[in-house]
């Protein structure tokens, strides 16, 4: 008994020893393909933060140069009704070029106001795509790492038969008269 039980021992660590040399390269390669996959992930969400960054300051933008021109707009327009009514007979050229100044200042601040709510739109479509894309995206990283997670304990029920079978197939032999 004891002999047997010192000779197994040996055995089972060059099996143990077989299994890690055959089970070695592909955890390795599974482990690699984990941390590409979370790598890409993290660019996705750098990507998408950046891009949220420059969104949100070109918005902020965009509302600055629309109050400025709105102030512009509204002082414009108190010089224009505070002027009298001999000034403007006087300066009558002068009121049609601060009209048209006024309706340019005026036209220039809708055209920033459609631009700014265009671009929200914009923004709303992009993030559903990137929000879908990255759904997508880690739907399948799921997908692949249930895959991996799945080889991985074929790899190891594998190593396990093949143990087993290698230790029996030793007890055989020792129970057979040769």
């Amino acid at each position: 008994m004891s002999t047997s039980g010192g000779s197994e021992e040996p055995g089972q660590r060059g099996a143990v020893q077989t299994i890690d040399c055959e089970t070695h390269p592909d955890r390795y390669e599974l482990q690699y393909q984990l941390f590409r996959l979370r790598k890409k992930f993290e660019e996705a969400k750098k990507r998408y933060r950046q891009e949220k960054e420059v969104w949100l300051k070109e918005k902020e933008m965009l509302l600055r140069e629309l109050a400025e021109i709105q102030l512009e707009v509204k002082a414009e327009k108190q010089d224009v009704e505070k002027t009298s009514q001999e000034t403007r007979e006087v300066f009558g050229s002068e009121r049609k070029e601060q009209k048209q100044l006024l309706a340019n200042i005026h036209s220039a601040a809708m055209d920033l106001r459609k631009q700014l709510e265009t671009s929200e739109r914009n923004w709303s479509k992009e993030k559903m795509e990137l929000l879908e894309q990255f759904d997508h995206e880690r739907k399948q990283w799921e997908s692949q790492l249930k895959d991996m997670q799945r080889k991985i304990e074929q790899v190891l029920y594998l190593a396990y038969v093949k143990y087993h079978a290698e230790t029996l197939w030793k007890d055989v032999k020792m129970l057979l008269p040769i």
